[in-house]
């Protein structure tokens, strides 16, 4: 059986690109009440969390089992900065499991939302029926006992067995490495704007094919009470069913999206967003982002036709893990004849745990060229082997790059 990889190129707005589906549907909600959470460490960093609030879009009951049952979902938060032409994610939580569903009725805020919430009377909170919400607030999101690690999801399909809150082979970690870790400073650049991100995963959500729009962000602002932060909602508006990364198209960026068909019945999502900017000097500053939504394969390289390159402005930005078993190392860069191109410090078959662009985390790319911008094609390597016919370990992407 083939498996085909769609491009959806998106030049003036990110918009929903599937319509409300049978099955199961979480959906973000709200994601609300972001704030520092625990001790700061001996650095100085802090530890962010927020409240989700989650709704059934669908037309079946999704599962909610606690542990140690693998049937609910996983909820991640992110965090990300827009400063100088620039989406960066400052930090990434852990996985916080679920374990009861409320089954209230508030998804009305949410367009196309069922109007009402089919939970039955007297229900055991075991499922999140059609058109009813689940708010886990936002202690409840930093406890610990109900953390575990990115590494041990399965995005594409939304798998993970019983060890996944195990620790053991993981190194050493404390509370506020598990939720958005950060340094002060990265909440004080003048002129920046933050945005708080969830995301949800769940089995039967991505067996229905709705995983795309498990999504949701929201634009804050850091605010320092006496020594405790919090990042205070801009206005009550809530960016639904998309990731943060789509604020930068509205900021002028290019964005593409990638659809591979990774498993029988579960599909992954990549974005590929670009931007150029005229300099003073005459020259032009080239930004990349890559984003992977919930592809289990991952990415380990870009590739972009770059004529021009001014010497030395080359860069590149991730987001680092804690606590976590995988690598936060940088990438190696490599600029030729009309190419640069930047690749993980190690392959698969080297290291299993290299950084590699894994679900959930955007990483950053730019230089600077003398040549000004036109549509070029780029090509993306995927980082882990290949199990399905008709996926290619490289893919080509339409990128603004210079002439």
């Amino acid at each position: 059986m083939k498996y085909l990889v769609f491009f959806i190129a998106l030049n003036f707005s990110v918009v929903n690109v599937i319509a409300w589906a049978a099955g199961p549907d979480v959906v973000v909600n709200k994601v609300d009440d972001v704030q520092e959470s625990g001790s700061r460490d001996a650095q100085g960093r802090i530890g962010i969390t927020a409240s989700t609030d989650s709704c059934n879009l669908g037309t079946q009951a999704l599962e909610w089992k606690g542990t140690p049952s693998t049937q609910h979902p996983v909820i991640s938060l992110n965090l990300y900065r827009l400063h100088n032409n620039k989406m960066q994610q400052l930090g990434m939580s852990w996985v916080k499991h679920g374990f009861f569903a409320t089954n209230a009725s508030h998804c009305a805020g949410i367009p196309g939302a069922p109007s009402r919430c089919d939970a039955p009377s007297g229900h055991d909170g075991q499922k999140l029926y059609p058109g009813c919400t689940d708010l886990y607030p936002a202690a409840l999101n930093a406890n610990e006992e109900l953390l575990g690690p990115r590494s041990k999801i399965n995005p594409t399909t939304g798998m993970f067995d019983e060890t996944a809150q195990d620790l053991t082979g993981y190194p050493p970690s404390k509370g506020i490495e598990k939720i958005i870790l950060l340094e002060e400073e990265q909440l004080q650049m003048a002129g920046a704007r933050y945005f708080i991100e969830s995301q949800y995963i769940a089995v039967d959500d991505a067996a229905a094919g709705n995983a795309q729009n498990n999504l949701s962000y929201r634009e804050v602002i850091p605010t320092l009470s006496g020594n405790r932060y919090s990042l205070n909602k801009k206005n009550d508006d809530i960016e639904h069913l998309k990731p943060a990364i789509s604020e930068w198209q509205k900021d002028g960026a290019k964005i593409e999206i990638v659809t591979t068909q990774e498993t029988n019945q579960a599909k992954s999502y990549i974005y590929v967003a670009s931007k150029s900017l005229p300099l003073a000097n005459g020259t032009y500053r080239y930004e990349y982002a890559v984003f992977n939504m919930n592809s289990d394969i991952g990415v380990q390289g870009l590739e972009v036709p770059a004529n021009g390159i001014v010497t030395g402005s080359v860069g590149f930005y991730a987001p680092k893990y804690h606590g976590e078993i995988y690598s936060s190392d940088p990438w190696r860069n490599l600029s030729e004849a009309g190419i640069v191109s930047w690749q993980t410090k190690k392959s698969y078959s080297e290291d299993k745990n290299a950084n590699a662009i894994r679900w959930g985390t955007t990483y950053n790319f730019w230089f600077e060229s003398t040549n000004p911008p036109e549509i070029r094609e780029s090509k993306i390597s995927r980082f882990k082997p290949i199990k399905v016919e008709g996926v290619n370990k490289t893919f080509s992407v339409d990128v603004i790059a210079p002439r």
